[in-house]
Order: C-alpha cells, then structure tokens, then sequence
C-alpha cells in the first residue's frame, strides 16, 4: 500500500517520496524514526532540504567518528535510499545496538550531550570547537530560525486576510446603509 499525502516536517520525509511523489507508510515511518534517532543523538539533522534527502549520502566520515560500529551499521542501515533495503522494525528491534544493555544510572545528560543546553540549542554550535562544517546548517538553531520565519509569514499572512476582511466588511455595510 503506498500514499501520497505527506503530512510532517520536510527534514524527517523520506527520499522516496521526493522522487516519485508517494512512500509506502511503514517504510517511511522507520525512515522518520531513525532521522529522530540521529536528531536526538547529534543534535543536527543528517539531511536538510528535499534535495539532500533524494541523494541520502550520509556523512560517513562524521558518523564514524562519533559512534560505535553498532549505532553507525544501525544508521547505515536504514537511513538508505532504497526503501526496501532499510531494515524492518523486526530487525531493527533485534538489532545490536538496541539490544546492547543499558543502565540509566550510569548516564548524566551533560556527559551524554558533551554540550550545555544554551550552547548546541541556542547558537547552533553542534560540532566541538575547532571542528568546521562545510556543509549546509543542520543545527536546531537553524530549525528554530526556520520556523520563527513561518510565523512571522504566518502573522503577515494573516494581517493581511484580517485587513482584507476588514475591508469587505466596510464594503458590505457601505453597500447595506445605501439600499
């Protein structure tokens, strides 16, 4: 079964859907969970506009030196461009990265992150210091700038419908006062 209604956030739409217009739902549901998965983890978005996400190249070379084999075959695994090559919710669920232990109480969320809040959210500063990011800005501090600019169009979009209704109104009461 495959859909074309796409209802979300362009970031987290899969690549199958930039190419032919419609996905098939479950395919595209392990697709956004996984761009969740590394928006969680990396704090950055591995795709950033339709185009980036119809090549679905991952910076491999970022990965690899930031995760473990596991967490990278995990990725590289499902953040692929062929839908029928991403591994199924079964496998991901059995897969090693999700099945290794964990122990909360072993975990701070600094030591996690390696970066205070106000600075990976806030400036956009997403790689440690002296490391520089050629590519496109995948920080949430692009996201936020990105959605600040839909509700300032948003606003202006709905000043303008107000004022427009405004003025049908004085018309419609100008037309009534002159019957």
């Amino acid at each position: 079964m495959y859909t074309s209604n796409f209802g979300g956030t362009t970031e987290f739409c899969c690549p199958e859907f930039f190419h032919t217009g419609s996905c098939q739902p479950f395919l595209a549901d392990i697709w956004a969970m996984m761009v969740t998965l590394y928006v969680i983890i990396f704090r950055r978005y591995p795709f950033l506009n339709p185009d980036e996400i119809k090549r679905c190249q991952l910076d491999l070379k970022f990965l690899q030196s930031r995760i473990s084999e596991e967490l990278y075959d995990l990725f590289t695994s499902t953040l692929t461009h062929q839908p029928y090559h991403r591994l199924t919710m079964h496998e991901i669920e059995k897969h090693d990265w999700v099945q290794q232990p964990f122990h909360m109480e072993l975990y701070s969320w600094n030591t996690v992150t390696q970066n205070s809040l106000e600075e990976t959210f806030l400036t956009g500063n997403h790689l440690p210091s002296g490391e520089d990011d050629n590519s496109n800005d995948h920080s949430f501090a692009s996201l936020t700038r990105q959605i600040q600019n839909q509700f300032n169009l948003f606003d202006k979009n709905k000043k303008d419908i107000k004022s427009d209704k405004n003025d049908l109104v004085a018309y419609l009461n100008c037309k009534h006062a002159s019957i």
